[in-house]
């Protein structure tokens, strides 16, 4: 089961839950980095991983971007940056969750060029620069 999991102001807003099977999760996996599915084989069945996406111009890609991922991880594992647990900031009935994932798109130029042009400025990095950066 894949579980959607849309959150605001540290609240659960809504919970969706897509089954699976064991071709779609072998397609979804065959898809991943390497790293990444190392991490999750090693994962017991049934264990619950939350994954976190963004999408942004990243131009460039900054230390706040990667923060984010990284109070992501501390917010769905409950821990903090020395593993011990911290359920401070977990939001009230949040699943128990085993791993965390993250993932970046980077928006096209076209929409990057527009948001630049209106500001009077010139797209500085192209896409291949920005990807090449994350």
């Amino acid at each position: 089961c894949i579980r959607i999991v849309t959150m605001s102001d540290n609240k659960i807003k809504k919970q969706q839950c897509h089954s699976t099977s064991k071709t779609t999760a072998s397609i979804l996996q065959s898809n991943l980095p390497q790293g990444m599915c190392g991490i999750l084989n090693a994962l017991e069945d049934g264990s619950t991983v939350a994954v976190v996406t963004l999408l942004g111009s990243l131009c460039p890609i900054t230390k706040a971007h990667t923060q984010a991922f990284i109070e992501a991880r501390r917010f769905f594992l409950a821990k903090d940056l020395d593993n011990t647990t911290n359920n401070d900031n977990r939001a009230t009935g949040l699943e128990n969750f085993q791993e965390v994932v993250g993932f970046i798109s980077v928006n096209p130029d076209r929409y990057v060029s527009a948001k630049f042009e209106r500001i009077g400025e010139i797209l500085p990095l192209k896409f291949e620069e920005r990807v090449e950066l994350v």
